[in-house]
């Protein structure tokens, strides 16, 4: 993945925003609440040319604007300690198109409520639905310097952020001690990058309506905290971040059927030392990129819920990738559905010591490939139990010579439609089932890495061969009823170590199959050979040898398995005892 381009945003507002106090003009509302009144105005003059001042939130003083506007140059809405408010019912209103528009500044409260304020409405902003459209210029601050700034949109118009003129965008607490919430419950949002809790505390709450940044979304970047919560609407963006700072707050929630389309990469935390999240309960997050959780040090997670949809489009030569570039990413899932098909894999730490973590508890992950350890050091971890289901091209754990890799299952279900590789290029890497359902359509093979197999709830089905090298070690671990066997279509070469532990088996188990192999069986493990004893069960009245399809029930020549031996009782031995001495007494008389 390439290292961002992201634009310097220090100052570059000062060339063209907030010009001198002299060139201003203050509210006044001693005449009605009409915006366009002159007599509204200090000295009687309309602010043409000018800033426009809004210092006031009294009742029945605040400006209301119901038609079209006299462009200003900059708008504030509160400045210096005054609580200011703006309601916004119908019209056009501008700032200059290279100037800037503030909510909330200062160290004060400014509100500022696209909507139509005259009748009570069931949303977030309790307001009923205008028709204007606010023109904020090259900026709009939300919360900047100490200030709390507060945007309410709920209109059939529009707030038009960065016309084609250069400059930032959107900034929602701007800086340290500030606080900016916007609301979108209708209407539509046109801007050029988006920053959500930049040094200050950000927040942007999505009802309905639609949200559209050209550049990038930053959800906490710096010292701030960010969190974008989207229960309704559209969201579409360039690329996005959640966590470009360190604060644990930086999140982006998508629940209620809420869509998120970024038409490029997205990244859960980004930067040493930086922490993102991103819960996604119902709706869909849909990138045409990478997906990166943890990249370049931070520490990212991503939580899959409910009905929620994770789905990379288009772009096949790019990835999901969880643990990125020295990072640590998460991902929990305990429902819906995270979907690659066509367009990419899973890849479980990637480069610089990453280290990447699934766990699967529910719902569906359908992907081309799975690969459990990537590359550059990394170490993987997926985790699949419970109803969590993976289907996948193949599956390959601990991809390059210095990483890792471990799969755990103890439910849910595994469909391989290729290759289960335990181990590749001689790394380290393991798959450990103790329930639930693997299905292999290809071949299992181990180079070197290590297959565990713990009690009998699993289904294990090989579909193609089963191919173990002599350094991989393979472990069946016995529970009272035995152990799930390993069901191989075609055919099974066996090498490397067994590891057998029946310690758990209860008493009068009788044959035990731990390989099916309906193809040949070749090669023998390096442990245990051919009638070698494995052990007693607990109460030493039967013992467990190991056969290769020679002994026991196991007599096709192409099983593994254990053939169970009683040993008789002692008073049984003594008596044959007595009888053969009687018959050699009878014979020497």
């Amino acid at each position: 993945m390439r290292a961002p381009r992201l634009r310097s945003r220090f100052f570059v507002a000062a060339t063209f925003c907030g010009l001198a106090a002299a060139n201003a003009q203050d509210w006044v509302g001693d005449t009605s609440q009409d915006w366009n009144d002159p007599l509204n105005w200090s000295g009687d003059t309309y602010p043409a040319g000018a800033n426009a001042f809004v210092n006031t939130d009294a009742a029945g003083v605040f400006p209301i604007i119901s038609a079209d506007t006299t462009q200003v140059v900059d708008t504030f809405v509160s400045n210096g300690g005054s609580a200011g408010r703006v309601d916004h019912r119908a019209g056009i209103h501008s700032s200059g198109t290279t100037n800037c528009s503030f909510i909330g500044t200062g160290s004060s409260t400014g509100t500022y409520n696209l909507a139509d304020t005259s009748t009570p409405g069931g949303g977030i902003s309790g307001f009923g639905t205008g028709s204007g459209t606010f023109n904020a210029g090259s900026r709009l601050y939300v919360g900047s310097g100490t200030g709390t700034g507060i945007v309410n949109i709920n209109t059939t118009g529009a707030l038009n952020v960065n016309n084609g003129a250069g400059g930032d965008g959107i900034f929602v607490g701007d800086a340290a001690g500030s606080n900016g919430t916007v609301n979108l419950e209708a209407g539509t949002v046109n801007a050029i990058d988006s920053r959500v809790g930049l040094n200050g505390t950000g927040t942007l709450n999505q009802t309905g309506g639609t949200w559209n940044d050209a550049g990038w979304t930053f959800i906490g970047e710096g010292a701030g905290a960010g969190h974008i919560n989207l229960s309704g609407g559209q969201f579409n963006t360039g690329r996005m971040i959640a966590g470009i700072g360190s604060n644990a707050g930086n999140l982006l929630t998508v629940t209620g059927g809420a869509d998120v389309n970024v038409n490029g990469e997205a990244w859960v935390g980004e930067g040493a030392g930086n922490f993102g999240r991103m819960d996604i309960d119902s709706g869909t997050f849909t990138t045409t990129s990478w997906i990166a959780v943890g990249r370049n040090g931070a520490t990212g997670e991503l939580n899959l819920s409910g009905t929620g949809l994770v789905e990379k489009t288009a772009d096949p030569a790019s990835h999901v990738v969880v643990g990125s570039l020295g990072g640590t990413g998460t991902v929990n899932q305990t429902g819906g559905t995270l979907d690659t098909v066509g367009n990419g894999e899973v890849r479980l730490g990637e480069n610089g010591g990453a280290t990447g973590i699934y766990n699967l508890s529910g719902g569906l992950v359908n992907v081309d490939g799975f690969l459990v350890g990537w590359t550059g050091g990394a170490a993987g971890e997926l985790n699949i139990s419970g109803s969590g289901e993976l289907n996948t091209g193949n599956l390959v754990i601990a991809a390059e010579a210095d990483t890792s890799g471990t799969v755990s299952q103890s439910g849910g279900i595994a469909n391989i439609g290729g290759t289960l590789d335990l181990r590749a290029l001689g790394a380290s890497g393991s798959y450990s089932i103790s329930g639930g359902d693997l299905n292999v359509g290809g071949d299992l093979a181990g180079e070197g890495g290590g297959l565990e197999v713990s009690g009998s709830a699993s289904t294990i089905d090989i579909g193609g061969n089963f191919t173990l090298d002599g350094s991989s070690d393979t472990d069946f671990i016995l529970d009272a009823s035995g152990v799930s066997a390993i069901n191989v279509v075609g055919d099974a070469t066996l090498a490397g170590p067994l590891g057998i532990d029946i310690s758990a088996l209860a008493t009068g188990i009788g044959d035990i199959e731990l390989i099916d192999v309906g193809g040949a069986l070749s090669g023998p493990f390096t442990t245990f050979g051919e009638g070698d004893l494995v052990g007693l069960t607990g109460d030493g009245l039967t013992q467990y040898f190991f056969t290769q399809g020679l002994q026991g029930s196991f007599q096709d020549g192409n099983d593994v398995g254990l053939y169970a031996v009683p040993i008789p009782e002692p008073s049984v031995t003594a008596l044959f005892g007595l009888v053969a001495a009687g018959l050699l007494y009878r014979r020497r008389r």
